[in-house]
């Protein structure tokens, strides 16, 4: 395995993995953002081909993908995220890579992250995907609401 690039500026530390995986240091400060580009570039091609109107935030260490102002997917390394009906959440447990989202060190039902080998093939990702947004009409949004 290669060893990832690393550049220093006077102010950050940026290490390129071979994978993709990227990573931002600000001297004293946590690391800003790690996530697969990879993923994140067939996560889009999925929104597009689907037609489905998507805003990309980065958020929680990675990024996420927002749907009708819902969190409806996202990347913390490099695995999916995915926020699904909790009705479903202990069938999902059973699929290739799946397993609950641990994020917070609490488990959430309807927040599962599916590790690469779940999602190699991009049928899987478009499963998962569409899992996402089966659940996301039904989901809450977390926007707060605007005070006059």
């Amino acid at each position: 395995m290669q060893a990832p690039q690393k550049k220093i500026l006077p102010f950050l530390v940026v290490m390129n993995y071979p994978c993709g995986l990227f990573c931002i240091f600000i001297p004293g400060k946590k690391k800003i953002m790690a996530y697969d580009q990879y993923l994140a570039e067939r996560i889009r091609n999925v929104f597009h081909e689907k037609g489905i109107p998507f805003e990309e935030k980065k958020m929680m260490g990675g990024v996420c993908y927002l749907v009708n102002d819902k969190m409806c997917a996202g990347i913390t390394d490099n695995k999916l995220m995915a926020r699904i009906d909790p009705e479903i959440h202990e069938d999902a447990l059973v699929k290739k890579g799946c397993r609950d989202m641990d994020f917070t060190r609490r488990t959430m039902k309807g927040f599962v992250y599916v590790d690469p080998e779940g999602i190699d093939m991009e049928s899987d990702l478009n499963y998962w995907i569409q899992l996402a947004l089966d659940y996301n009409p039904k989901a809450k949004s977390s926007k707060g609401k605007k005070k006059n």
